[in-house]
């Protein structure tokens, strides 16, 4: 049984993208809870997010060397979808004489990582053993801090610097779909949440693509988070 996560990354590096898979316009968040207290006595943070909604996830933390922050990266799609997440590849990208990343976990059953993983401009590749049908999936935590209260800092994901950023479904060999937008954490600064998976969906459309397909795309503004904003997906700090 086990042997399937594997074979799904295998599958992830050699699919063919498809026009408008079931991941199609999903993004990948970051969001921090502020109700954890690290510690190194817990193996895993799994299922502390706290929240079920993208539109709930918070994008800001306090900047101190003393305030320890568990932070996760979650797959969000739309509310229209139909997700069936296998496998996900993806890096992360920060100043690493701003932020100290102490600590990180996966939520899938299965990871390979470059080898300085989550080193900036690392990436990580991931499965699950049975498809993800949440429109909100917890990926992986972080545990870091800000060096410097009185300098902003941030954290964001990008693309694997290898594999580069897609989701992957359960079919054999896997359909792949492009990580549609990426979230940032921000340190005593706004962060942003890109979208909440509404970047694109597809099938069926009328030749908008930009590809000049069938699959119709819709776009969507990357809002800041911070503390002058009072609600929304942009209005939350911690």
């Amino acid at each position: 049984m086990k042997l399937i996560a594997p074979l799904v990354l295998a599958g992830i590096s050699c699919a063919a993208p498809v026009l408008a898979g079931p991941h199609a316009g999903g993004s990948l968040i970051l969001h921090v809870n502020s109700d954890v207290v690290y510690t190194t006595d817990a193996e895993s943070w799994c299922g502390s997010s706290g929240i079920t909604s993208c539109e709930d996830a918070v994008t800001q933390a306090t900047a101190s060397p003393d305030s320890i922050r568990v932070f996760f990266a979650l797959a969000a799609f739309s509310e229209w979808s139909t997700p069936r997440l296998r496998g996900i590849t993806f890096g992360i990208n920060y100043d690493s004489t701003a932020v100290a990343i102490l600590a990180t976990g996966t939520c899938a059953d299965f990871e390979i990582s470059t080898p300085t993983w989550p080193s900036p401009n690392s990436g990580t590749a991931l499965t699950w053993y049975q498809p993800q049908t949440t429109h909100l999936t917890e990926v992986c935590w972080f545990a870091g801090y800000a060096y410097d209260e009185s300098t902003p800092s941030s954290v964001a994901l990008q693309a694997h610097p290898v594999q580069g950023g897609q989701f992957a479904d359960d079919s054999v060999p896997a359909a792949l779909d492009d990580i549609s937008g990426y979230g940032v954490l921000g340190f005593g600064m706004p962060g942003m949440i890109p979208g909440c998976g509404a970047g694109e969906w597809g099938g069926g459309g009328t030749g908008n693509a930009p590809d000049g397909g069938g699959g119709r795309r819709r776009w969507w503004t990357i809002r800041p988070s911070g503390p002058e904003d009072s609600g929304g997906p942009h209005g939350h700090q911690a």
